[in-house]
Formats: C-alpha cells, sequence, structure tokens
C-alpha cells in the first residue's frame, strides 16, 4: 500500500522518515520479549507462498488481499520490466491466474505508482496510484472504470495516497498521506468527510511532520474499517494508531515511539480480524502486533529473524482464520504468519 513500500524495493527512501530502518538487533528481541505477557517468536509461519506464474515474469509482490471463498489476490512489480500485475492464488500457493496486467503510464487503466489493493462486494479493484494522486478502479475482470482525485488538498482532491479500503455500503476511505489526513468518499467518488489537520495549498510543512493531536495525523500510511464501520488509522509517523467515527470524529488512539512489545515504530498498515482485533504491520519493528480493539496488547510477531535486504513488514491482510498474509518482496513470497492470541 506505500511508497515505502515500494521504496524498500527500489531503495528511493527506506522509511517514512526518510531513515534506515535496520531489523530488530537481538537486545530489542530480548527487550520484546520481555514487555507483558506478549510473546514475540522469530518465525511463526503456517505456510507461504511463491509468487511465480507460467509467464516466466518474475514478481516482486508489494501488496495481497483476501478475496472470497479463501483466495489471495496478489499485487506485484515486475522485477524485469516496467508495469504490475494482479494473480490469483489459493491458500495452498498455487497459481489460478493473472487477472490483471498493468501497464506503467498516467492513461485510463495505467499506473504509475501503485501502492495497494482493496477490492468490494462486487469484486471490483481499487488502487492507490501515489504519484499521480488519484485512486483507480478496476472491474472484477481486472477493466478500467473509473478514477477519482487529483492532486491538491481540497475536498476530493489527493497528494499521495498510500492506501484505501471499501466499506460493506461501499464508502471509500483513502489515506491521504502527504495531507496528513484520512478522506471518506461515497460509492460514486464523491467527497464525504475528512479527518485531520488542515493544510494549505501552500503549505511547505505537507512533506514534514504535521498534527500530534486527537484525531490529527503524520503521514498517515494503511487505514481500513471495522464491522461497525469505524475507522481505524495507522498513524505512521506518530508511531500510533487512531479509531474514528465517520459521524463522531475521533474515539480512541493507542501506541507510543519504541521497539518494545506494545509499542511502535512508524506502524504502516492496520487490519481488523473476524474476532475485533487489530492487527498492526509495524514497519520500522519489522514486526507484527496483535492488539485488543481498546488498544491492549496481545501479541508481537517477528516473521523472520532476519529480513532479506530491501525487505519489509509493509503490507498486511487477515484471512478467515484469522492468520496473517505479509507479502516480501525480495523473497518473492507471501508469508502467512499464526493467527493471534485469543481475546478473553
Amino acid at each position: 500500500m506505500t511508497d515505502v513500500r515500494r521504496d524498500a524495493l527500489e531503495h528511493e527512501e527506506a522509511s517514512p522518515s526518510k531513515r534506515e530502518v535496520a531489523p530488530l538487533s537481538s537486545d530489542d528481541r530480548a527487550l520484546s520479549r520481555s514487555a507483558g505477557d506478549a510473546s514475540t517468536h522469530a518465525t511463526d509461519l503456517v505456510g507461504e507462498i511463491v509468487v511465480a506464474a507460467d509467464d516466466g515474469a518474475r514478481r516482486v509482490p508489494f501488496s495481497v488481499v483476501v478475496a472470497p471463498e479463501g483466495k489471495l489476490l496478489v499485487f506485484s512489480f515486475l522485477k524485469d520490466a516496467p508495469g504490475s500485475v494482479i494473480d490469483r492464488f489459493d491458500l495452498e500457493g498455487r497459481h489460478l491466474g493473472t487477472l490483471a496486467r498493468i501497464e506503467s503510464g498516467d492513461g485510463p487503466g495505467q499506473l504509475r505508482g501503485p501502492a495497494g489493493l482493496a477490492l468490494d462486494g462486487g469484486g471490483n479493484l481499487y488502487i492507490p496510484d501515489w504519484q499521480r494522486h488519484r485512486i483507480v478502479k478496476l472491474d472484477a475482470s481486472g477493466r478500467f472504470v473509473d478514477e477519482w482525485g487529483s492532486e491538491g488538498s481540497g475536498e476530493g482532491e489527493l497528494q499521495g495516497p498510500r492506501d484505501v479500503e471499501i466499506a460493506d455500503d461501499g464508502r471509500i476511505l483513502v489515506a491521504d498521506t502527504e495531507n496528513h489526513r484520512v478522506q471518506v468518499w461515497d460509492a460514486n467518488g464523491a467527497f464525504v468527510a475528512s479527518f485531520g489537520a488542515e493544510v494549505s495549498e501552500d503549505d511547505e510543512s505537507r512533506f514534514l511532520p504535521s498534527g500530534r493531536g486527537d484525531g490529527e495525523f503524520s503521514r498517515p500510511f494503511g487505514v481500513t474499517f471495522d464491522a461497525q464501520g469505524r475507522i481505524w488509522v495507522a498513524d505512521t509517523n506518530n508511531h500510533r494508531v487512531q479509531r474514528l467515527s465517520v459521524e463522531r470524529g475521533f474515539e480512541l488512539s493507542f501506541g507510543k515511539e519504541g521497539k518494545a512489545a506494545g509499542s511502535l515504530d512508524f506502524p504502516i498498515d492496520v487490519r481488523i480480524d473476524a474476532r475485533g482485533g487489530v492487527v498492526v504491520a509495524d514497519l520500522g519493528g519489522m514486526r507484527i502486533q496483535w492488539f485488543s480493539p481498546d488498544g491492549a496488547l496481545e501479541r508481537a510477531i517477528v516473521p523472520m529473524e532476519a529480513m532479506p535486504p530491501g525487505a519489509a513488514v509493509a503490507d498486511v491482510d487477515v484471512d478467515d482464520d484469522g492468520n496473517v498474509l505479509v507479502p516480501v518482496g525480495p523473497l518473492g513470497r507471501v508469508f502467512r504468519v499464526r493467527a493471534g492470541a485469543a481475546r478473553a
């Protein structure tokens, strides 16, 4: 879902703060393991998918979405050619076909900077194009349908969007990252609401840390809805997660900067599992953490003992069993990490 995800692959920048983020050291892991009752594991995998197809084109997966009937959609850059592809897999890793092959460009159906993937109830696909400041919609067959957004900070305008999510009623939630806000649109792309500190068109601070108060954000990268229609935001540069109501605004916030279990170090994606647990991809900590709906830590996992160069825990989704899917681009794989601890 983000330029950080692609930057980890192309080395434009290594984190939202434009600094190198190293894997957890042994001291950091010892600290994490000793924090609270949560356990941290170097590996806790229940499966992996090799992202490959018969066309021979090497893929670098950066986003994954759990589709109906236990299928996965994996969004990948092409390693040796421009453009990107969306492939279908089952949970056993069998390739079921390529849904869309997308050219790099600025025209309808093309993408300059794809940053993630979302599905609506009809199987339509939504992709934030952060370099062209727009959201692109494809149908269930991968054909171009529509696009919304243009560069700016007004209602319905975007500045480097990094994530999108679709509610059950069709509302569209966008992480308007460089405007330090999130926006809600209706199913036709019409503006509904915006949350975050206001940024004027000529404000040179747009690309610097912005709002730090309740309901304000600093480069939010990940967004999602829960079953109640509430908004969850990975408030990346503020090292926290926030929950909002579309009607009432801010509801709660949790997290503080750090690498100990329960702390957050550039949280970059957030998802809600079937029991209401909050799953957070923690970029700086190279880990996944599970929290209760009120922000209490349940579990923390480092998916791999040593992440390969350019890799990052930068996108997640949750399957029907509560297991977390994590794409690791340089390895050309999607890892399936065991479900978090049961909540009392």
